[in-house]
């Protein structure tokens, strides 16, 4: 195999890879004149006889919760992995505040119902044993202690990449869980939805009914413990499959994320049909130029940016992860934020937490 060569970005380079976090994560003012992390928020109002919905994508949910609390106002305030919804009873009517990306349509809402119901039905009618597992027992993430040695601004620029085709959909398909029909008809739909749609087979929503500060009653947890064991079952063999693949390659291996693996730059034909034809999964290359070791001064955390090639863009596009976060003091920006709309600056960690934990 060819080996990969460890190089340094210049002070210059560097700068920019920092700069470019600076302003990604910059305040912004909002239409209110108020500070917050991320775009802008958008809305697009559909009115109903009954409802108002206003669904809200990218943003900060918590200037408009802090707003309402300080106001002394009842709300919902319900969230999921991916989603914040507030809903509040304002104009003889309820407002329904959605962020978190692009929202589903009708269609694909139909679907997801249908998906669940087809899991429940198929675990029924062909009998199968779901295993226990839990996140504790899945490795999103694992990386080769090479990365952590190498410096912030140390790169390596010889890399061969691939990615499982569709990998949570297809071994739902081998697993038994979702038929042909069902699998055709979701590995279709676009990109954007399809990447977390089969993910909400186990979303944990916990809804708050705050009036201001004050809880108005408890906390509502919701899960379906049937269908989070199915789709720790699906990460799981995702994982093994990755994990079966970074013993065969060794030294070579670099780090696997989620349905990702990459590796020292050579030719893996034969790896590549040994672990497809174990596990069923097809394989594609992708291209990446570079990863560079990182340190984060956003968030005080140590990571890499990984450099794959944007189809849509024509251009290599950085990717984070992080190994870990270093900083204590990372609710400070939630605390400033309460502040902002005079609730008290002495505001302990503690209490942030308890009001944003699930």
């Amino acid at each position: 195999m060819k080996s990969s060569k460890l190089k340094k970005l210049s002070a210059k380079e560097y700068e920019a890879h920092l700069e470019h976090q600076r302003k990604l994560y910059a305040p912004i003012k909002t239409t209110d004149g108020k500070n917050t992390s991320g775009p802008v928020e958008w809305e697009d109002e559909v009115k109903t006889h009954k409802k108002i919905y206003r669904y809200t994508g990218f943003g900060n949910p918590y200037d408009r919760l802090v707003r309402l609390a300080n106001d002394n106002k009842e709300f919902y305030h319900t969230h999921t992995t991916a989603t914040t919804r507030l809903l509040i009873d304002e104009y003889a009517s309820y407002s329904s505040y959605m962020y978190g990306g692009r929202d589903y349509s009708f269609k694909e809402f139909h679907l997801q119902r249908k998906l669940k119901n087809e899991i429940r039905t198929n675990i029924k009618e062909k009998k199968i044993k779901v295993p226990k597992f839990t996140q504790a027992d899945i490795n999103y993430f694992t990386y080769s202690p090479k990365l952590i040695d190498m410096e912030p601004g140390e790169y390596i620029d010889e890399i061969t990449s691939f990615d499982i085709n569709k990998a949570y959909y297809t071994c739902a398909y081998h697993l038994g869980y979702m038929n042909k029909e069902m699998y055709e008809e979701c590995i279709h739909l676009p990109k954007h939805i399809r990447l977390r749609f089969i993910g909400t087979i186990a979303t944990c929503k916990t809804t708050y009914h705050r009036v201001g500060w004050r809880m108005a009653s408890p906390v509502k947890i919701e899960r379906d413990k049937l269908l989070r064991r199915v789709w720790f079952h699906i990460c799981k063999e995702v994982d093994n499959c990755l994990r079966d693949f970074m013993e065969i390659l060794g030294d070579n291996f670099l780090l696997y994320y989620v349905d990702g693996i990459y590796m020292k730059k050579g030719d893996y034909s034969d790896q590549i049909k040994y672990i497809s034809g174990k596990y069923g999964f097809e394989f594609k290359q992708e291209e990446v130029s570079k990863i560079v070791r990182m340190h984060r001064e956003t968030y005080d955390s140590q990571g890499i940016d990984i450099y794959k090639w944007d189809e849509r863009k024509k251009k290599f596009l950085p990717k984070e992860f992080t190994f870990r976060k270093t900083n204590p003091h990372e609710n400070d920006n939630m605390k400033q934020l309460l502040a902002q709309y005079g609730f008290s600056d002495k505001v302990s960690n503690k209490q942030v937490n308890k009001f944003l934990s699930e």
